[in-house]
């Protein structure tokens, strides 16, 4: 903590005896909390220190302030019992606590919370403070639109809501123009390992997902500083201009399982789990980003995080709302429910079959069913597999008004749907360098793996050998000593 915002917490000793009924007071009240916000995990040893001397302070500067010219200064003892013949509800537990918590050791995360909840109490006993600031709650405690998150990020605006915390507009050092700020939501605060998510987090490098700057720590909570991304959810456009025609549901369907590959092909092969038309935004160039990236699913880890989802089951697997092990399956299960939306123009129904429109061409409802199978074991096993099949329909479809997400040109908008399919089939997207990539992907993932595999067989193999040898030097030895008869 460094000296500006010491002073900033600094507080004169001239407050007086509150009676019964009066008001706490508020500047008094507000460094509490601003006090509390500061106490966050990970923290370097000085910043611990740093709190807990501002804490003894603010506790000094409230007895000064009460018992005026009976204070006794560097005499908590005395005071304290001065305090209680003023009428203050301290008994001799509390003294007790509070002198113990005054008087420990190593000064870490727990210890300070524990001094800070000691030091609470007092105050709220002094009528400093109210009782549910004791140990302020997280929104309480929660950032601020003006705030700056560790002196370099600052909020300006809330821009979105979701479960897995709030979304901010916000501006960082160093980084020019606007950045998306996404607050960590406490549920999910235990799950979020900071430095392990940091490293991963600031690793990543694809054009469809925004890249990030930074985490922070603040508030008792994390901060993802990443790149502002301007354009509209898929839900918002469809929303706004209804279903979409089979070139641009191609297009917008490669883009998501180009991204999907990137991640499952990573070294912590992530699932994303979550996938919905809220959390994937279409920039004005027609480039597809996942928004909402931030605590997702490890398919190698030992102890894979507990998901909290959107809350529309519409898009989520059934193993993955059941608690069950996950895996790409469960993203093509996501796929296939928003490429269904990107057609029908509304959510699919969970756990059913599926309904469509009678325009629908049969090769597409049947893609779509077999990628949403509610046993993942009839779905499509492989990425590349699914769209190989989805890219083969040549049926146009129904064709909207409005071709493209993001900026629409007045010309494309007032075209006619015989000039619209026209343009379609004179010139068609290629798409088989798009799926070459993919199957690429998959072989390559499924080739760290084989060697993976190969090498733990290897390491075993070698334990067993050492095993072997050191079994047999022991009792060649116990046969070396053994006494003659």
């Amino acid at each position: 903590m460094n000296s500006d915002l010491l002073e900033e917490y600094s507080l004169k000793s001239n407050t007086t005896v509150p009676d019964e009924g009066v008001e706490m007071p508020l500047d008094f009240s507000r460094k509490w909390i601003l006090l509390n916000k500061h106490l966050n995990k990970g923290m370097d040893s000085h910043d611990y220190v740093a709190v807990f001397e501002e804490a003894c302070t603010l506790l000094d500067d409230a007895i000064a302030g009460i018992l005026a010219a009976n204070y006794l200064p560097g005499n908590l003892h005395e005071n304290i019992d001065r305090l209680s013949d003023k009428g203050y509800a301290i008994g001799t537990y509390e003294k007790l606590n509070l002198l113990e918590a005054l008087t420990i050791r190593q000064i870490t995360y727990d210890s300070l919370k524990y001094c800070l909840n000691s030091i609470g109490d007092i105050l709220h006993r002094l009528r400093m403070i109210e009782k549910d600031k004791i140990n302020p709650g997280p929104f309480q405690i929660r950032a601020e639109v003006g705030e700056v998150i560790e002196g370099k990020c600052t909020l300006l605006s809330i821009i979105g809501l979701g479960a897995g915390g709030r979304v901010f507009e916000g501006t960082y050092e160093g980084v020019p123009g606007k950045v998306a700020v996404k607050e960590i939501s406490p549920h999910l605060i235990p799950f979020f390992n900071y430095e392990k998510e940091r490293q991963f987090l600031m690793a990543i490098e694809h054009r469809g997902i925004p890249k990030v700057y930074d985490v922070l720590r603040n508030n008792q909570t994390y901060y993802i500083v990443m790149e502002f991304v301007s354009g509209t959810t898929i839900t918002a456009f469809i929303e706004e201009h209804g279903r979409l025609p089979l070139l641009i549901v191609k297009e917008l369907s490669m883009q998501m399982a180009d991204i999907l590959c990137y991640l499952y092909r990573s070294s912590s092969v992530i699932i994303h789990c979550d996938l919905n038309p809220d959390n994937i935004m279409v920039d004005e160039e027609n480039n597809l980003h996942i928004i909402d990236f931030g605590i997702d699913y490890n398919a190698r880890a030992k102890h894979p995080k507990i998901r909290m989802f959107s809350g529309d089951s519409s898009y989520i697997s059934p193993e993955s709302l059941d608690g069950e092990e996950n895996d790409i399956r469960s993203d093509i299960y996501a796929l296939g429910g928003i490429i269904y939306y990107l057609f029908e123009g509304r959510s699919p129904i969970p756990g059913n079959s599926q309904t469509f429109r009678k325009d629908t061409d049969s090769a597409i409802s049947t893609i779509i069913e077999k990628a949403m199978a509610q046993n993942k074991k009839w779905r499509y096993q492989k990425l590349s597999q699914l769209m190989e099949d989805f890219l083969s329909v040549r049926n146009l479809g129904s064709v909207p008004e409005v071709l493209y997400p993001g900026s629409v040109s007045a010309d494309r908008e007032a075209a006619s749907e015989d000039k619209v399919r026209e343009e379609y089939t004179a010139s068609p997207i290629q798409y088989e360098a798009y799926h070459k990539q993919l199957v690429n992907c998959e072989e390559q993932n499924n080739t760290l793996r084989k060697k993976g595999n190969k090498r733990i067989v290897l390491f075993i193999g070698l334990l067993l050998l050492l095993a072997r040898n050191l079994q047999k030097n022991v009792f060649s030895r116990i046969g070396k000593k053994r006494p003659l008869s």
